[in-house]
Parts: structure tokens; C-alpha cells; sequence
């Protein structure tokens, strides 16, 4: 057996988890933390976080960018950057939130709220305000001019209807009646004119809600002359909202100024009474559909979402109707809690708890459907996932990893890391906390895949990073509650509000690379492993080489610091692979080290203003260890040549110092051969001992009586351990050789005597 010099090449590929560590893909690894996704053959340090939020406010699970402000927030509180805290007492569930229209919306099942930058407010501006007041002005209009509406008195009944105009919002309900009472249904102000009267309308302006532009006034005439007293529809008044600068409105019922029944009803603008405030519902869609904002599940109806009218963000038609409303159910299991809604171009995805459902069409459209799309697949959170240009990302519930998602069908892609999703150990990697699966985070930056999970006790403190194009899992020494990609910046959440991948900072970079276990397709056979060769650029930093053998079997005796390297200039290093002075076994220290598998861990804190690069490939030259076995058989030979031969002695490249003298444990060696006979058979006065020896020896053995054949074959029996490394026998060939076994007899030829 030759004992030869091999190089082995560790290339930086991707993390893998999955099968055992000496049998995972070539150039996978199984720690690649901190380093940039991006490269290709060789480590370089990953630029890290910029905290970008000020003040002692933290922020946990809600990002949201508005018009160039930045909020955040989680655990009952809403902040803003520049602002610190600004709103208070939400039920702790991930906020909702939404930019639409200058304004950052909240949602939350505790309250709803809107912030434009300044001031917070309720996002509904609901009731009670007080209505018009009404003033009859005798003979100044043309009020009452038909006769056919007059009542027994020869007079006219109006109701008068007032709403608010608020910017940003819409139109609201009407106001309510003096008198009446939160919980009772609105109501206009009555008033009876006789014939050529007008009515003069009085705003209440100092109780209107805050951010009112105007205010508009609808008028319902009565038409029934039996005195009954049925009103019609009210109509739109005034063509275009009143100004708050002025709070006196006139209504003459003048064809002239387009106040006469026939002027309202060409003008056609019905009042709405179905402007409701916002469900308490814990989901807002990512993005607004077609001018409306969607939000979802409440905790009286886990599986709804409610829509607002288009660009009228202020109001959810019929959202306190149990019967009919802007509202639809999302199937029909209640406990499958809708937790993300994506928006696409006419089609939302619903993501829930233990399926995925896709709404075709607009709200409006009559052949708009709903339908399961994965039904046996739900998400983990509502921060668990990402909506991009290339499909869908998210962490699936019950521990069964991330996927992707194009709209129709959903895809695994972390294989490599199911261990951590199953909540198996590691060893580089926390457990996976799964009774905390809903704080499981994903964001998206420029074909990268950012997975945060919890831990065993809560918050997420690390991250795994999913390479798009070259499909390599990485990871980051830090994990976050939400993600946000803003264009400018890539902002994660983590008590701070950071700016991902801004910029290098040692202090914030946690390197930490380990390769796979190498057996070099050997798992049964040890090796000697002589140097390492390394190219680097630490910029100055100490990087730390640790050595980890036998899959770390015995963490006190295989893993151990081999060296440090620093360098500021791209440097090759060879680093001889021995024991350190420190090795607990004394008699291995600064010995070649011998195992039967070996890993590669580099670590250390990165460096600033420019990234450690460690250049690729990793060169590790070993050599190759016999086999420790406890049998040895060479088969039958002719030893390369078909006469008989005899065999006087074999010598043996031999490690027998596990082998005992005892005779009921010696390392037996026994010779077959087929002769006598004709036929392989154990020649039992050969029986010979090998060893013991001092570590790997030369040992020539004689048998008791040389062993002749045609073909010979040798054993050697252990019951501990031998490696053998070769053999070889002198051997004696035997022109003619007959012992009648098989009938052979040798007749040579004529010769001529001198010839």
C-alpha cells in the first residue's frame, strides 16, 4: 500500500445541515456566519448593521416607512424617528401598519390609529358631533313649491343631513341629532316651511373633527301628501363641500342656484350611511388593492377581511353589519387565523395559519373567487412573510421550514436546514424555540432572504440568509422581529431600528466559518494530517483557526485552537496540523494529529472600514492511516506467477501496539495454500503471532514450515485492533512441483545430449 502526500481543497459553499457533517455536499459547510452572500470561492466579512433610531425607545415587531418617516414599534407602543414614543396602548400583537396617502394607518385590535408626521389619531372620525341647525327664513326662497308634496297644512317637511369632509379620509357618516346618544342610528334635523320659504343651514365649525376641509349638507324631502310621512332618499345638497370658513349654508330650493328637487337628483349624489370605523382586526394587507386597504382577522372572526371603498382609507362600509358590508369570510374554519395578506396585480394572497388562499378580482367584480390554493400549508407569524417581485417567501408552521411561493404552488428551500426547524441541536446553531414560531421574521433585499427564528425563549437572536442565485444558505450573528426594505436602506428591527448591510463594523460582526467533517470518502480509516494552507487578509484582526475532529465525539480531546493569523496584506500561511502544547493527552502534544475525520472552524470579530477575506480554496495535505481492523485477508494470489512456489517468510508494515501477548488474544496470522490437496486449505503448522510492536513497525514472521502452492492466501486475526499498512513474502519458485493430488505427472522432452 503506498503512503502518499493527498491535498484536499475546501471550498466556502453553503450552509448544510442535513445529513451527517463528513457527507454533506463538497464545499458545504456547516457555520458560514457573517459572511457575504454574494461571493464566490472564498470568505469575505459581510457588511453589518447601522443603528438609525434614536432616543431609549425599542421597537420589536412593526417597521413601516411613510412619506420618509420611519415607525416602529410592538409591545403596546408606536415610536417615529425624531419623534420617540407617540402612541400607546395597543394589545401587544405585531401592529398593522400601511402608508397610503400621507399617512401611516395602524391597525391593531386594541386601537385603530392614523399619524401624518405630526399628530395621531383615531383612524375613524366617528360619532357624536353635533348636527346642522336649522333656521326657517318665511318667504326668502322657493322652498314647498310643489303642491303635490305639501301635507294637510299646505306646508313641506325637510330633513337636513350633515357630514364632515376630512383630508385624507372621505366623507363621514352623517352627524347626529342634538339629543341623541352614541349607539343609536344617526339622524337629520327636521324642519316644516310653508311655500316660497328657504332654511338656513348653521355648521356647528368649533365642534367639527379634527382635520375637517368641509362640510356638506343633504337634504330628504318628503313625498308622500297622504300624511304619512315617508321621507325619500336624501340628496347632495351643496355641489362641492362648504368651506370652514364658512359656516352658514342657505337653502333656497331656487332652480336658478340648483337647489330644486329636480337640480339634486340630476346632480345624483346619494348620502352614504355605511362610512364605519375600522374593524379591531390584527392583519393589514402589504400594500393598498386597487385605492382600498385590507386588513383581517379580528378575534371574533379569526378568518375575515374587511376592504375600504377605493381611496376613501378613513372607512369600512358595513364593518359592524353582521349580515352585509364591505367583508368577506375566508373559508369556513374559523381556527385557521388569517396572519398575512400580499397584494398582486388583482389578487390577494391570503396567508393563514394552516393554509394559503388566492381572492381573483376586485371586491366589485361578480366573477371574483375565492379559492384554497395550498391547503395543507399555513405560515408561522404575521412577520413570517416577505412578498417580492420573484414570488413569496415564508416560515411554515409546525416546524417545516421556508418555502417559496409563485402564486400557485409552494416549494421548499431549506432542505439543508431542517434540523433547526425540527428543533434538533446543532452544532453551531441555537435550538429553534417552536412554542415562539409566531415571532419568526423574513425580509428580502436585492436577491437575498433574511429568516430570523425564535429561540426555546423567545425573541429571535439569529439569522439565516438565502442566497436567491447561487440557492447557498448563510447566516448572521443576529436576529431580528421584522424587515424592511425601504430602497434606500435595508432596516431590520432589533430594539434598534438598524440599517442592514450599510456598512463594516468590527465590533457588530461575529465571523464564525466551520467546513464539513473531511474523511476524504475514508470514514473507516484514520489519517495523519500534516499542514494547513491558508491566504488571508484579516486587516489586522486576530482570527482564531480551531480544529475539530471525530465530529467532535469528545468535545475535552477534539476540538482545540491550532493557531491564530493576522495579516494586513493578502498572505499564504502553511500552519503545521498538530496537537497544541496544551493538549490534554501530554503524549500527543506537538504530534501530527490523527483522525478520522477533521473540520476547520475560523472565528473572530471582523474588521472596520474593510472586510477579512479569507481567499479560497483551504488546502489541507494528508496522509492516509491503515485501517484499524480486526481482520486482514489478502485472498488467494499466485503471486504473479502460475508455478508452484514456496513462501518461507512474510514481512509486515505493521501497527500492532494494541495487540497482547496473551495466546487467547494474540494477532493470529495463518497461512492457506493448495498444496497438499489440491484445494485451499488452512495449513495449520503455519500459525504465526504479529506483534505486539511499538507503534508502526517493519516485522518479518517465519512459519514454523515453509507453505508451498499454487496459490496462497493470508489472514490475520485480532480481537482488538491492527493496522496493517502491507506485506509482502519471499517466495521461492518451483520448476516442477507433484504430489499426485490431481494426477499430474511431468514427461520432459527428448534431448540430445550436447545439443
Amino acid at each position: 500500500m503506498a503512503y502518499q502526500l493527498k491535498e484536499l481543497k475546501i471550498y466556502p459553499g453553503g450552509l448544510n445541515l442535513l445529513p451527517p457533517s463528513d457527507q454533506v455536499n463538497e464545499g458545504d459547510c456547516i457555520d458560514l456566519t457573517d459572511w457575504w452572500p454574494g461571493s464566490a470561492g472564498k470568505l469575505e466579512q459581510a457588511p453589518q448593521l447601522n443603528i438609525i433610531s434614536d432616543g431609549t425607545e425599542k421597537g420589536v415587531d412593526s417597521l413601516l416607512e411613510a412619506d420618509g418617516r420611519i415607525y416602529y414599534g410592538g409591545a403596546g407602543t408606536l415610536s417615529q424617528i425624531g419623534r420617540g414614543t407617540i402612541d400607546t396602548g395597543y394589545d401587544g400583537y405585531p401592529l398593522g401598519l400601511i402608508s397610503f396617502q400621507g399617512f401611516a394607518w395602524i391597525m391593531n385590535p386594541g386601537k385603530q390609529r392614523r399619524d401624518d408626521g405630526t399628530t395621531t389619531s383615531d383612524w375613524w372620525v366617528g360619532n357624536p358631533y353635533p348636527s346642522v341647525a336649522v333656521t326657517d327664513l318665511p318667504g326668502q326662497g322657493a322652498l314647498a313649491n310643489n303642491p303635490a308634496y305639501l301635507n294637510a297644512n299646505g306646508q313641506q317637511e325637510y330633513e337636513y343631513y350633515l357630514t364632515w369632509v376630512i383630508a385624507g379620509l372621505g366623507e363621514t357618516n352623517p352627524a347626529r341629532t342634538a339629543g341623541t346618544i352614541p349607539g343609536e342610528p344617526e339622524g337629520g334635523t327636521p324642519i316644516t316651511v310653508s311655500p316660497g320659504d328657504a332654511v338656513q343651514l348653521n355648521a356647528p365649525i368649533a365642534n367639527a373633527p379634527a382635520g375637517a376641509t368641509g362640510w356638506n349638507i343633504y337634504r330628504q324631502n318628503y313625498i308622500d301628501s297622504s300624511g304619512i310621512g315617508v321621507f325619500g332618499l336624501p340628496y347632495l345638497l351643496n355641489p362641492t363641500p362648504i368651506p370652514m370658513s364658512q359656516s352658514v349654508y342657505v337653502d333656497t330650493g331656487s332652480a336658478a342656484l340648483q337647489q330644486d328637487d329636480l337640480s339634486l337628483q340630476t346632480l345624483g349624489v346619494i348620502m352614504a350611511t355605511d362610512h364605519d370605523g375600522p374593524p379591531p382586526a390584527r392583519i393589514i394587507g402589504n400594500q393598498t388593492f386597487n385605492g382600498r386597504i385590507v386588513v383581517g382577522n379580528s378575534a371574533e372572526h379569526p378568518n375575515r377581511i374587511w376592504w375600504t371603498d377605493g381611496d376613501e382609507p378613513g372607512f369600512f362600509p358595513g364593518s359592524q353589519n353582521p349580515n352585509s358590508g364591505n367583508w368577506v369570510d375566508i373559508g369556513t374554519d374559523s381556527g385557521d387565523e388569517i396572519l398575512f395578506i400580499a397584494v398582486r396585480p388583482l389578487t390577494l394572497i391570503i396567508y393563514r395559519r394552516k393554509s394559503i388562499w388566492r381572492v381573483l378580482g376586485d371586491f366589485d367584480d361578480p366573477n371574483s373567487r375565492i379559492d384554497p390554493i395550498v391547503p395543507e400549508l399555513g405560515v408561522a407569524g404575521p412577520r413570517a412573510v416577505v412578498s417580492t417581485s420573484l414570488g413569496d417567501y415564508f416560515v411554515a408552521s409546525a416546524g417545516r421550514g421556508v418555502y417559496s411561493f409563485n402564486n400557485d404552488w409552494a416549494q421548499k428551500i431549506s432542505q439543508k436546514q431542517d434540523p433547526i426547524f425540527r428543533g434538533l441541536p446543532t452544532e453551531n446553531f441555537p435550538l429553534y424555540g417552536k412554542g415562539y414560531e409566531q415571532q419568526c421574521a423574513v425580509g428580502f433585499r436585492d436577491g437575498r432572504v433574511w429568516v430570523s427564528y425564535p429561540l426555546s425563549d423567545g425573541f429571535p437572536v439569529v439569522s439565516l440568509i438565502y442566497h436567491l442565485d447561487s440557492q447557498r444558505w448563510f447566516s448572521n450573528s443576529r436576529g431580528y422581529g421584522a424587515f424592511l426594505d425601504i430602497g434606500s436602506q435595508f432596516l431590520g428591527l432589533n430594539g434598534d431600528v438598524c440599517a442592514l448591510e450599510s456598512r463594516y463594523v468590527g465590533a457588530n460582526t461575529i465571523l464564525g466559518f466551520q467546513s464539513q467533517y473531511h474523511d476524504v470518502g475514508l470514514p473507516d480509516r484514520e489519517k495523519t494530517w500534516a499542514d494547513l494552507v491558508i491566504n488571508h487578509n484579516t486587516q489586522g484582526e486576530d482570527i482564531e483557526i480551531t480544529v475539530r475532529t471525530n465530529k467532535n465525539a469528545n468535545p475535552t480531546t477534539d476540538s482545540f485552537t491550532l493557531a491564530f493569523i493576522v495579516s494586513n496584506v493578502m498572505t499564504k500561511q502553511i500552519i503545521p496540523l498538530v496537537y497544541p502544547s496544551n493538549y490534554p493527552v501530554t503524549a500527543l502534544q506537538g504530534q501530527p494529529i490523527v483522525a478520522y475525520s477533521l473540520s476547520l472552524k475560523l472565528s473572530g470579530f471582523g474588521a472596520d472600514d474593510a472586510p477579512v477575506e479569507i481567499d479560497g480554496p483551504l488546502v489541507l495535505h494528508y496522509h492516509v492511516e491503515a485501517r484499524n481492523a480486526r481482520t486482514f485477508d489478502t485472498a488467494p494470489t499466485d503471486h504473479g506467477t502460475p508455478y508452484v512456489k514456496i513462501v518461507d517468510q512474510v514481512q509486515f508494515d505493521v501497527d500492532a501496539s494494541n495487540v497482547s501477548i496473551a495466546a487467547d488474544s494474540a494477532a493470529l496470522l495463518q497461512f492457506y495454500s493448495d498444496i497438499p490437496g489440491g484445494a485451499m486449505a488452512l495449513r495449520p503448522a503455519s500459525n504465526c503471532q504479529v506483534g505486539p510492536t511499538v507503534g508502526r513497525a517493519q516485522e518479518v514472521i517465519v512459519p514454523a514450515q515453509p507453505v508451498a502452492g499454487h496459490l496462497l492466501r493470508y489472514t490475520v486475526t485480532e480481537p482488538k485492533r491492527i493496522k496493517i499498512y502491507g506485506m509482502r513474502a519471499r517466495v521461492l519458485p518451483i520448476g516442477v512441483y507433484l504430489d499426485g493430488s490431481i494426477n499430474e505427472f511431468w514427461e520432459p522432452l527428448p534431448i540430445s545430449i550436447g545439443v
